[in-house]
């Protein structure tokens, strides 16, 4: 239950093109999340960007990465959609600010169904 496997993860070109060109986005500081529902009855893939531009060097990036992977691991997703989440802050904020934004933005995307 509280693993992220592999299957999870969204990682396929097609369908992160698919995504962007055709998901549903809104705001959580600091995140901003596409999502778009899907009829099989696979588990929800996520994908997480830490833009480069903001955040020069790649520790940063990644402690990041890893605030958010660890906020939607404990905060997952039960449907089957396919979801972006990119942040967007200007500072490094600290795990609870995360959280609160990936808890919000799963109650949302709940919302929309």
């Amino acid at each position: 239950m509280f693993t992220l496997d592999k299957n999870e993860r969204l990682c396929s070109e097609t369908q992160i093109r698919k995504l962007f060109a055709e998901g549903r986005g809104f705001f959580s500081y600091p995140l901003r999340t596409v999502f778009i529902m899907r009829d099989d009855d696979s588990p929800a893939r996520f994908l997480v960007s830490v833009p480069k531009k903001r955040f020069k060097h790649a520790v940063d990036r990644n402690n990041i990465k890893r605030k958010v992977r660890e906020a939607y691991r404990k905060n997952k997703l039960p449907l089957p959609c396919d979801m972006a989440f990119i942040y967007i802050a200007e500072k490094n904020e600290p795990y609870r600010c995360i959280e609160k934004a990936v808890k919000k933005a799963v109650k949302q995307i709940l919302e929309t169904v």
